[in-house]
């Protein structure tokens, strides 16, 4: 397999030229044939030129330009084949001579190579190599043979045992780019892992396991996302809003859903901080429930509502503005009450000639999905012909954006 003997050790590569044995390309495992065109790289190693080039292409390998058979650098041979690092270039379609276009019998044959390589470079803790292959995984859509998921929780959960983030980091970096699916026993391991991190409050911890989570697409227990919605509770109950965030971040990044208790207190503790006028906490509540999916509940829905109503009357525009954008954020649905002092203080608003408020209150009738009323419609349209007919085209055109609800945010 490998080239000729007559490269200069101390240069990276030699000029392309056709093949000058019967060998196979070490990557697509393709018959070099002898007018198929290779480079010689450091280690002397023959390969196809379309190979090697979409190797580089491949975005980590094209950083680090260094051969995929010694790691030695090979930024000059990158260049001369043109290599590219942007997405374009990894999405563009192979030609018939491709890595991808391999026959199956020869996807079948890359694709045990790679796994094995990659076990290799696992149990040798070789991680630069490990994260190497995973990019030629990758790029050639070889995937993994199954016994190699099974040697990546066993590395993932030592790892995790032995403290070793930055291997548990990288190891969450192969997975997910290798489209490996951890074991099952491994996911109950992350579960226990993050159990005990989130009862002794180590948050930084916490934190560092819902990455791993996050990016090795595992899913959490029963009893611990149980437990993630005990702990927002009894955080919210005693306003320990940092620790609250924190869990919400771990909620939100494993794709937790929140219990129905959780959607409750979220609600109560909105609905206080509204009828109280403590706009800080209301806006951070708001917040947790768009966050993580919550819906609220009948208690919040009825003190925005009320909220509303009264801050409209009274001209309270500030507040009236953190009120849209917390209903817009958790969709929350208006009463009926609500939907009609918006209808009626859109026309008051209009006939004093006051565009600018009309056109907030618009904002709100759109942001919260409510409609105007038969009777404010009928008025809407009268006053749009009238504009019209009287030549007062600015204020027709922003009249008409109001009645089609185009009223800009």
């Amino acid at each position: 397999m490998n080239g000729p003997n007559s490269a200069n050790p101390d240069t990276p590569y030699q000029n392309s030229q056709p093949a000058e044995n019967d060998g196979n390309c070490p990557i697509c495992l393709e018959a070099f044939g002898r007018r198929i065109v290779t480079v010689t790289t450091y280690c002397k190693t023959q390969v196809h030129r379309d190979c090697l080039q979409r190797v580089f292409n491949i975005t980590q390998l094209g950083q680090r330009k260094t051969c995929p058979f010694c790691r030695r650098g090979l930024a000059d041979l990158a260049k001369e084949l043109g290599a590219t690092e942007n997405q374009e270039a990894q999405q563009n379609l192979p030609d018939s001579n491709s890595i991808q276009d391999t026959r199956t019998i020869g996807m079948r044959n890359l694709r045990r190579r790679l796994s094995c390589a990659l076990v290799y470079a696992l149990n040798n803790n070789f991680m630069d190599d490990a994260e190497n292959l995973q990019c030629i995984i990758q790029g050639t859509g070889a995937g993994l043979e199954d016994y190699v998921q099974r040697v990546l929780s066993d590395k993932l959960i030592e790892a995790l045992n032995n403290w070793n983030w930055a291997n548990a980091e990288r190891l969450q970096r192969i997975i997910q780019g290798t489209g490996a699916r951890l074991e099952d026993y491994a996911q109950r391991v992350l579960s226990d892992k993050l159990t005990e991190a989130l009862n002794n409050r180590v948050w930084v911890n916490a934190d560092f396991l819902r990455r791993i989570i996050q990016g090795t697409g595992a899913r959490l227990d029963g009893p611990v996302e149980l437990r993630l919605s005990e702990m927002l509770i009894e955080e919210l109950n005693n306003f320990r809003w940092e620790n609250a965030e924190h869990l919400v971040r771990i909620i939100q990044g494993t794709g937790t859903r929140p219990t129905v208790a959780v959607e409750q207190v979220l609600s109560d503790k909105l609905a206080d901080a509204l009828n109280n006028g403590l706009w800080n906490n209301a806006v951070l509540l708001g917040k947790i429930i768009q966050d993580i999916g919550a819906s609220p509940m009948d208690t919040a829905e009825r003190a925005l509502s009320d909220r509303l109503v009264r801050d409209l009357s009274r001209g309270l525009w500030n507040n009236v503005d953190r009120l849209r954008r917390i209903i817009r954020g958790t969709r929350a649905s208006l009463t009926d009450r609500a939907k009609a002092a918006l209808s009626d203080k859109l026309i008051r608003e209009l006939s004093r000639g006051l565009w600018n408020n009309a056109e907030r209150v618009q904002r709100i009738i759109q942001d919260t999905g409510a409609s105007h009323s038969p009777n404010a419609r009928q008025t809407l349209n009268n006053t749009l012909a009238w504009l019209i007919s009287n030549n007062i085209q600015n204020n027709a055109e922003r009249l008409q954006r109001i009645i089609e609800g185009r009223v800009p945010d």
